[in-house]
Protein backbone atom coordinates (compact mmCIF):
# COMPACT_ATOMS: atom_id res chain seq x y z
CA UNK A 1 0.00 0.00 0.00
CA UNK A 2 2.84 2.29 1.13
CA UNK A 3 4.99 1.40 -2.53
CA UNK A 4 1.37 2.92 -3.88
CA UNK A 5 1.49 6.51 -2.33
CA UNK A 6 3.55 9.36 -3.88
CA UNK A 7 6.68 10.88 -1.56
CA UNK A 8 4.66 13.79 -0.90
CA UNK A 9 1.82 11.78 0.80
CA UNK A 10 4.57 10.10 2.96
CA UNK A 11 6.06 12.92 3.97
CA UNK A 12 2.56 15.00 4.96
CA UNK A 13 1.85 11.53 7.15
CA UNK A 14 4.59 11.59 9.16
CA UNK A 15 4.53 15.07 9.68
CA UNK A 16 1.30 14.74 10.56
CA UNK A 17 2.60 11.70 12.94
CA UNK A 18 5.44 13.42 14.31
CA UNK A 19 3.28 16.67 14.97
CA UNK A 20 0.49 14.62 16.83
CA UNK A 21 3.66 12.87 18.95
CA UNK A 22 5.72 16.17 19.79
CA UNK A 23 2.15 18.13 21.11
CA UNK A 24 1.14 15.08 23.35
CA UNK A 25 4.82 14.85 24.90
CA UNK A 26 4.89 18.24 25.31
CA UNK A 27 1.39 18.58 26.75
CA UNK A 28 3.15 15.26 29.35
CA UNK A 29 6.29 17.55 30.16
CA UNK A 30 4.38 20.79 31.18
CA UNK A 31 1.74 18.85 33.56
CA UNK A 32 4.45 17.60 34.79
CA UNK A 33 6.84 20.69 35.62
CA UNK A 34 3.58 22.54 36.96
CA UNK A 35 2.96 19.61 39.59
CA UNK A 36 6.45 19.21 40.11
CA UNK A 37 6.47 23.02 40.99
CA UNK A 38 3.74 23.03 42.64
CA UNK A 39 4.70 20.31 45.15
CA UNK A 40 8.34 22.51 46.00
CA UNK A 41 6.35 25.54 46.33
CA UNK A 42 4.04 23.79 48.86
CA UNK A 43 5.97 23.87 52.03
CA UNK A 44 7.68 27.75 51.59
CA UNK A 45 3.25 28.52 51.70
CA UNK A 46 2.95 27.17 54.78
CA UNK A 47 5.84 29.05 55.75
CA UNK A 48 4.78 32.51 54.45
CA UNK A 49 1.68 32.37 56.61
CA UNK A 50 1.09 34.46 59.12
CA UNK A 51 1.50 33.66 62.84
CA UNK A 52 -1.38 34.18 65.16
CA UNK A 53 -1.40 37.24 67.54
CA UNK A 54 -0.22 36.20 71.14
CA UNK A 55 -3.06 35.41 73.79
CA UNK A 56 -3.83 38.76 75.81
CA UNK A 57 -1.76 38.75 78.85
CA UNK A 58 -3.67 37.67 82.35
CA UNK A 59 -5.87 39.94 83.93
CA UNK A 60 -5.41 40.77 87.55
CA UNK A 61 -8.77 39.84 89.20
CA UNK A 62 -7.92 42.12 92.32
CA UNK A 63 -7.78 45.20 90.47
CA UNK A 64 -11.10 45.92 88.09
CA UNK A 65 -12.99 48.30 86.35
CA UNK A 66 -17.17 48.02 87.29
CA UNK A 67 -20.07 50.30 85.45
CA UNK A 68 -22.83 50.47 87.56
CA UNK A 69 -26.30 51.22 86.04
CA UNK A 70 -26.03 55.07 85.88
CA UNK A 71 -23.28 54.78 83.34
CA UNK A 72 -20.41 55.60 85.37
CA UNK A 73 -17.37 53.85 85.72
CA UNK A 74 -15.81 53.35 89.03
CA UNK A 75 -11.89 51.96 89.28
CA UNK A 76 -12.15 49.10 92.61
CA UNK A 77 -8.67 48.15 93.24
CA UNK A 78 -7.14 46.37 96.43
CA UNK A 79 -7.20 48.84 99.48
CA UNK A 80 -3.62 49.95 100.37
Amino acid sequence: MWRDKSPGVKILWVWTFGTAAAVLVTNVVTTRMRDLDKQLNAPQADQQQPTPPPPPPPVNRSELLIEDPAGTSEFVGRDK
